[in-house]
């Protein structure tokens, strides 16, 4: 399984790019483009399940995300090498005259937040989630993005079994250097075929959302 390729370390960055919060990420060759993808809350530091606006929510604290892939060598078309990490930083808003513009991509639906709205913050109504465009080296998407054909479009019933692969609480078996993600085992325990979503038996820990989800 090369599921660890896919894996992406974050850590998000305020204003002075100091580390707020690990967190789990994965790239995505989509059709028009190549993207990170992670959660809604992890750029945004807000539950959408539990809506609770903090008073501190905007300006927001979370500017930046700082991504990690293994760094791969091909010295050669039949060697290909693995070592180390390659950080990469990108912006989640672009600000201008003290407004900031999410940078980001979600879901089109979204729940009304008046706390949010006027600051052009959109709330997702069914998915935790967004994509990120990013730019990487051809030969490095070929070998640690997920092309949008391997996706799976098929729900998984009740007991099937799934691989969660993030890093929790930012850890790395290899080191802060190298990222290298922990394989969690989980099975399927409800599905909602309506909203595409799983329910696992047991959740992640803390820094593992946005972790991709494989399936055996």
């Amino acid at each position: 399984m090369t599921a660890f390729l896919h894996a992406v370390r974050i850590w998000l960055l305020d204003s002075k790019d100091r580390p707020i919060c690990p967190a789990t990420g994965v790239i995505i060759e989509d059709g028009d483009g190549v993207f990170l993808y992670t959660c809604w809350h992890v750029v945004t530091g807000i539950n959408f399940l539990d809506l609770k606006v903090p008073h501190n929510a905007w300006p927001p604290s979370r500017r930046k995300i700082k991504y990690q892939t293994q760094a791969i060598e091909t010295p050669n078309p039949a060697v290909v090498t693995f070592g180390g990490g390659v950080d990469r930083v990108v912006p989640l808003y672009r600000e201008n005259d003290g407004t900031f513009i999410p940078l980001w991509q979600q879901e089109r639906n979204s729940i009304a937040c008046p706390d949010l709205a006027h600051v052009g913050l959109k709330v997702p109504k069914f998915f935790d989630l967004v994509r990120i465009p990013i730019q990487i080296e051809q030969a490095e998407e070929a070998r640690i993005s997920i092309p949008r054909s391997a996706i799976s479009k098929n729900m998984i019933g009740p007991s099937g079994k799934v691989i969660v692969v993030g890093y929790p609480y930012g850890y790395s078996i290899r080191g802060a250097r190298w990222p290298h993600p922990v394989h969690i085992m989980r099975f399927v325990a409800a599905e909602m075929s309506d909203t595409l979503t799983m329910l696992l038996d047991a959740e992640a820990a803390p820094g593992m959302s946005g972790a991709p989800v494989f399936i055996e």
